[in-house]
């Protein structure tokens, strides 16, 4: 009998190093929902005289809440435990008077007889509090620099606006001779661009809100048509450019049509200064299968090898005076439409880019 005492007496001495040893807190609740074990690193976060509380009186003492919601005692880890329910890595605020809430994750595991009847609780609580905090300040972090990277783009495509109505104005001027049908076209160029100006204030605004931006069927050929309207004025400043453009009717896709314009727009002013000595600028739109293909083609200075792997990285630029905004934004609003864009570039011979957008069907689904 002595003998039997003694290897009990080992088994919770043995136990009880166990506990301590856990950075974690432990608790070992009986079958009626009584804490009848702790370790220090519980006392140590929920305070001494937890040993013989009952589960009621100790939620009670620390508000425990889940998903913003004060937890029900039946609906605790440890109720749902002794009902024979496993839990796992769940997680909890907890509160306690004059101190500040704490980020949990809990654990509780029912604990069996030979028999398997449940006789007691087994609930270990991780604490993530600084986690928690450091994965908020990354978020803030990220957001900040979301904000950043927003205005910066936005500055980008309000300049080629500007460049746009600046150009055509230009144009008009030296133009003073010309007949009333070429002075309405660029009216017409300047009254596009500041609209298009308004188009940009307006997604900055959607996006302040939390709003991505409708997306509606649209024609993606109309669109590009647009956005060659748009930058035409830098087009003609240049007279030694030709333009080629081949489009076919209409191809339907669901797109914010503001936002898929400026990306076309920053690949076409990419052609244009990419040919300082002039060359032929080609448009042409086509379908592929289940996808239309813009392609937006000049046989300017080209890309280098060692650009090739970076021209999409935001703030890269080859150019004296670029913000290296324009292609990333582009490629960013390609990949948000489940698009995808690619080049094809040759030093002194030129560069293509190839926008690839889904179709949609006759009633407004993404073309299988």
């Amino acid at each position: 009998m002595s003998n039997g005492r003694q290897k009990i007496g080992l088994l919770q001495s043995e136990l009880k190093v166990l506990l301590e040893s856990m950075p974690e807190a432990v608790f070992i609740f009986s079958a009626d929902g009584v804490v009848a074990e702790t370790n220090s690193a519980a006392q140590k976060l929920f305070g001494n005289g937890l040993r013989g509380m009952g589960l009621t009186a100790l939620m009670q003492d620390i508000a425990v809440e889940r998903g913003g919601r004060p937890l029900l005692v039946s609906d605790s880890a440890v109720s749902r435990a002794l009902r024979g329910e496993s839990i796992q890595h769940e997680q909890r605020v907890y509160i306690r008077a004059g101190a500040e809430p704490l980020d949990a994750l809990i654990t509780a595991e029912p604990m069996r007889s030979l028999d398997g009847e449940i006789t007691g609780v087994l609930v270990i609580i991780r604490d993530v509090t600084e986690l928690y905090d450091l994965q908020r300040r990354l978020e803030d972090t990220e957001r900040y620099l979301a904000i950043g990277q927003m205005a910066a783009d936005i500055a980008h495509d309000i300049s080629n606006v500007l460049s746009a109505i600046s150009q055509a104005a230009v144009v008009m001027e030296r133009q003073q001779n010309a007949g009333d049908g070429e002075r309405r076209f660029f009216l017409a160029t300047i009254q596009n661009a500041a609209r298009r100006g308004a188009e940009i204030i307006q997604r900055m605004g959607e996006y302040i809100r939390g709003g991505k931006g409708e997306r509606l069927p649209v024609d993606v050929t109309e669109i590009l048509r647009e956005a060659l309207d748009l930058t035409r004025p830098l087009l003609d400043a240049r007279v030694n450019i030709e333009l080629q453009t081949g489009m076919l009717l209409a191809l339907t896709v669901l797109a914010n049509a503001a936002d898929l314009r400026r990306s076309f727009c920053n690949i076409i002013l990419n052609a244009i200064e990419a040919m300082p000595q002039g060359g032929v600028l080609k448009i042409s739109c086509r379908r592929e299968k289940d996808c239309a293909v813009i392609a937006i083609e000049d046989t300017g200075v080209g890309i280098t090898p060692e650009a090739r792997t970076r021209i999409f990285s935001p703030y890269f630029t080859t150019k004296a005076k670029g913000t290296g905004l324009g292609l990333s934004g582009a490629r960013r609003i390609v990949q948000t439409h489940g698009g995808d864009i690619r080049f094809e570039s040759e030093p002194n011979r030129g560069t293509k880019f190839f926008v690839q957008l889904p179709l949609i069907n006759n009633k407004g689904e993404v073309a299988a």
